[in-house]
């Protein structure tokens, strides 16, 4: 319970459809949607593992905070429809020097619909952590989807004051 007081820990995570151009999630699937129309783009739901890639990195720049992004990118040629269930979307798990679960520190952020991603597009989150205690972790995150792959990245990380 104490180690409990002891930890404050913060953390934002921000699900979203990021296209290269910018555009916000309604825009860009209406785009899609109109180029679908236009020019009879086929959009791809048998998803195949080497179509999607992801990453996970550290963008920390302050001492006592830790930042990651992971993202899961359309690597293929093809418009692709990544599909959601209820309980869909990004997970991750934090570990101490010892390899066991912080369990505090066990999320799960939904997304509710399925998402297309035209070539070169993502899905990502924002992981932050405030004031855990000095040591050594180990993140891991995955994706939540009707998919086969999970497409989980892990990373480690040091926490310093």
């Amino acid at each position: 319970m104490k180690k409990l007081a002891v930890l404050t820990l913060t953390f934002s995570l921000t699900a979203s459809l990021l296209a290269c151009s910018k555009d916000d999630n309604s825009e860009t699937a209406k785009k899609v949607e109109e180029e679908t129309k236009n020019e009879k783009i086929e959009i791809v739901k048998e998803i195949e593992a080497s179509d999607l890639f992801s990453n996970l990195e550290d963008i920390s720049t302050e001492t006592g905070k830790k930042v990651f992004v992971y993202e899961v990118v359309n690597d293929s040629d093809n418009t692709l429809e990544v599909p959601f269930e209820k309980d869909g979307g990004f997970g991750y798990v934090v570990r101490n020097e010892k390899g066991e679960e912080i369990d505090d520190i066990t999320y799960t952020k939904d997304i509710v619909a399925n998402r297309v991603l035209a070539p070169g597009e993502f899905l990502t989150t924002r992981i932050t952590f405030f004031g855990l205690p000095v040591g050594n972790y180990e993140l891991e995150v995955w994706l939540e989807s009707s998919l086969d792959e999970n497409y989980a990245k892990t990373i480690e990380f040091e926490m310093k004051r």
